[in-house]
């Protein structure tokens, strides 16, 4: 953490009130879950406000255009600096990554993530990336223990997350796919330990 936010915060404060963020990637739409520590503070949709990605991009939360910020560039510079939003900076990014299920789709994760790695690097953020079946498999261990086991059926996968995110976390209320395995690629973060909270 850097000295201005540790002074912001208060030095004890500080490191157990870390902000990060989660993120399920894609080119055109991401689902991303803002933390402060351990607790979830936020989840919301960046997306072009139209069928192209070169044009307006807004963020989105319980269906409902929050802001539009112009280009994919400062949408996501907008979350990188917290920019609208009553918080600091996130940290740390954790996110997710997976072979697609074909080319385009690779290709698609590919630039994505690592277009959020070099507006993350160029802030002097963290990324660390946890492959699909490493979170699912984590959450799926988590529902076991509150005694609701649940799987990940092919064809099924969107609509598991969107409930177990809503069992998880009952004040999401309305949220999408997206916003949902960006909750739980979160979830399964804090798990795994691969951010400090």
């Amino acid at each position: 953490m850097d000295p201005e936010d540790a002074e912001a915060f208060g030095e004890g404060e500080a490191m157990s009130e870390r902000w990060w963020a989660s993120v399920d990637s894609a080119k055109l739409k991401s689902g991303v879950a803002l933390w402060r520590g351990d607790e979830l503070i936020e989840a919301f949709t960046l997306r072009p406000v139209g069928k192209s990605d070169d044009g307006l991009w807004a963020r989105w939360a319980q269906g409902v255009k929050l802001w539009s910020v112009g280009s994919r560039l400062a949408a996501w510079l907008g979350v990188l600096d917290a920019v609208g939003l009553s918080r600091s900076p996130p940290e740390s990014f954790v996110i997710a990554t997976e072979r697609g299920k074909n080319r385009g789709a690779d290709r698609s994760l590919g630039w994505s993530v690592g277009y959020l790695c070099g507006l993350a690097e160029l802030k002097g953020r963290k990324v660390v990336d946890v492959e699909l079946s490493t979170w699912r498999r984590s959450v799926a261990e988590a529902m076991a223990e509150l005694g609701r086991p649940i799987s990940w059926p092919a064809g099924e996968t969107k609509e598991v997350a969107v409930k177990v995110a809503r069992e998880l976390y009952p004040q999401l209320g309305m949220i999408t796919d997206d916003e949902a395995e960006a909750v739980l690629i979160g979830h399964a973060a804090m798990r795994l330990r691969l951010v400090e909270v």
